[in-house]
């Protein structure tokens, strides 16, 4: 074969393997570049359906299209090179599989024949994610017959979906030269392949046995974080005014602005022994992923005594209390509706008054209290922010002060986190994904670890409007909560706290981004506002006295349980 031939070769294979993902709705391709990803790129930007978003670093453009698939559902494609290249894709699988978000993620390899012998840039590829992927294939060299890529690619998008979303890995090599010598303009396939699947509802006997179940006694409802169908937030608040029982919703539940039965204040209510006591459900209905708060967790793992219905309507296993007696694999809107249907009235709930009594106490403490700095700075977050803008979360500090300081009847926005594993890496490339997907202000809250930590998404340009709100601390302020706060102060400062954050401000600068440094919360409400609207990312610093804080947060805690 002639040498151009082979470059045609790989720009038609390569056409069909986007050709395929576009038909099967995949549309966005994140590419970092590279050489041996040649005709794959190519191909995505000569493509009409796709839409490409250029990422250096593989890590950053991985979180980067995990951002775009959690704010929209759909897959998402990531495109590199070979060798060390998707080695940095992983952090960013691995949450992606355990917070089921559809990714696609094409490698681009060296062909058979140098592999194992010496060749440059040329690693094991093969299954390289292990067993964080719902799928793995590998494609042979560009051939002339494309006519199998569409049914392999479409299969791949949907083993992305369902049963369990997550994410799937498609390993291609090609042979140089990797250039065609002209660049045809190929016509995308005119009948793309749909994909149907089912919605999972429960059998009518199965809903009486649930209801049967609920009619024993008093309830509690606790929302994690979902996805949840649109109306979902409807059904379960009536669902709750039926039964007469409280929804503790999660942060992420995004449910918290509805009022009402959700309560928001059960972190610090539930740390208190007497109401512990005063609150045995006969049943515990949950939806969604494990809640943020220690509490909530500690207080659903004494209840050995009730009946632990869960839902989980992606087909996992979310039972980290070992406590199931009815896992409820079903579209939870649909289970809500059904069992409002089913179940009658009562108005005899003891848990809902207790636990609204709690709620209104609490509520109170924070008016008369001398909160943490970051108290104001949410509360202030909240106020500004418009049902169309987004809060993407940081993980450790900033997720367990939204979970404290988000009250129940504010923030009527959505709210994302990347809490499948709780990490602190590519948080502001996850949040500029979002952005780039919503169109959309987002608001990024995060701590001076989580910043450092992806520093670099800074230098992304996809036109995301980005306020990022960091949280300085000084170093890892969670593990002032934790045992190891009482290690010696040396040991615990280098080893836990690791103040290591560099000069925001020259970062900033570096990078062109606008920088502002506050230590006020009329100074933060005034920046904040004018910064929504900004384009581009501003950085905003908060400095945070973390032993301050944690005296705050420890002498809230004490006038809750105390009363």
């Amino acid at each position: 074969m002639e040498q151009s031939d082979q470059g045609m070769l790989n720009y038609r294979w390569a056409f069909g393997v986007m050709d395929g993902l576009a038909g099967a709705t995949c549309c966005h391709v994140v590419v970092s570049p590279g050489a041996r990803s040649t005709p794959l790129v190519l191909a995505a930007h000569n493509h009409p359906d796709m839409t490409t978003h250029v990422i250096l670093d593989e890590r950053s453009a991985a979180f980067f299209a995990l951002g775009l698939a959690k704010s929209t559902g759909v897959p998402v494609a990531l495109v590199c090179t070979s060798g060390t290249a998707p080695a940095h894709w992983h952090p960013a699988v691995l949450e992606a599989d355990a917070a089921c978000i559809p990714l696609v993620l094409l490698s681009a390899d060296r062909p058979p024949e140098l592999r194992g012998c010496g060749a440059n840039q040329t690693t094991d590829q093969i299954k390289l994610f292990g067993s964080a992927v719902r799928a793995f294939s590998e494609l042979p060299p560009a051939e002339d017959d494309c006519t199998h890529l569409a049914p392999l690619c479409a299969r791949l998008v949907k083993q992305s979906l369902f049963p369990k979303a997550g994410p799937v890995h498609l390993n291609l090599s090609f042979r140089e030269p990797l250039l065609p010598s002209s660049i045809p303009q190929l016509v995308p396939r005119k009948n793309a392949i749909r994909m149907m699947h089912p919605r999972m509802v429960l059998q009518d006997e199965q809903i009486n046995h649930l209801a049967q179940v609920m009619e024993l006694g008093d309830g509690v409802i606790v929302c994690g974080e979902g996805p949840f169908d649109q109306g979902f937030d409807e059904a379960v608040c009536q669902l709750a005014d039926l039964c007469d029982v409280p929804v503790l919703a999660d942060p992420l539940a995004n449910l918290r602005s509805r009022g009402g039965r959700v309560l928001s204040c059960y972190d610090a209510f539930l740390k208190k022994e007497q109401v512990i006591q005063a609150a045995h459900p006969r049943w515990v209905l949950r939806f969604g992923a494990q809640s943020v708060s220690k509490s909530l967790g500690l207080y659903l793992s004494g209840l050995s005594d009730s009946h632990h219905l869960i839902v989980d309507g992606g087909g996992g296993w979310s039972d980290p209390c070992g406590l199931v007696d009815d896992m409820i694999l079903c579209d939870p809107l649909d289970l809500c509706v059904r069992l409002s249907a089913r179940l009658t009235s009562r108005n005899d709930g003891q848990i809902w008054q207790t636990f609204f009594a709690q709620e209104q106490r609490c509520r109170n403490i924070q008016k008369e209290a001398t909160l943490p700095q970051e108290a104001e700075i949410i509360q202030s977050i909240v106020q500004k922010m418009d049902a169309e803008n987004i809060l993407f979360c940081g993980n450790s500090t900033p997720i367990r002060l939204l979970d404290s300081f988000l009250n129940s009847g504010e923030g009527a926005f959505d709210i994302l986190c990347n809490r499948g594993l709780s990490g602190i890496e590519g948080n502001i490339s996850t949040a500029l994904g979002v952005g780039a997907a919503r169109k959309t202000s987002v608001v990024a809250l995060v701590g001076d670890l989580t910043l450092t930590h992806d520093i670099s998404a800074l230098g992304i340009d996809e036109g995301v409007n980005l306020t990022l709100v960091v949280l300085n601390n000084g170093g890892g302020g969670i593990f002032e909560y934790l045992a190891q706060a009482n290690l010696d102060p040396d040991c615990f400062e280098r080893y836990w706290v690791t103040p290591s954050a560099p000069d925001f401000a020259q970062v900033a600068r570096g990078y062109g981004r606008a920088y502002y440094k506050i230590e006020g919360i009329k100074d933060f409400s005034d920046v904040f506002q004018a910064c929504l609207t900004n384009p581009g990312i501003d950085l905003i610093e908060v400095v945070i006295d973390r032993k301050q804080s944690t005296a705050a947060h420890q002498a809230y805690w004490q006038a809750v349980t105390q009363g």
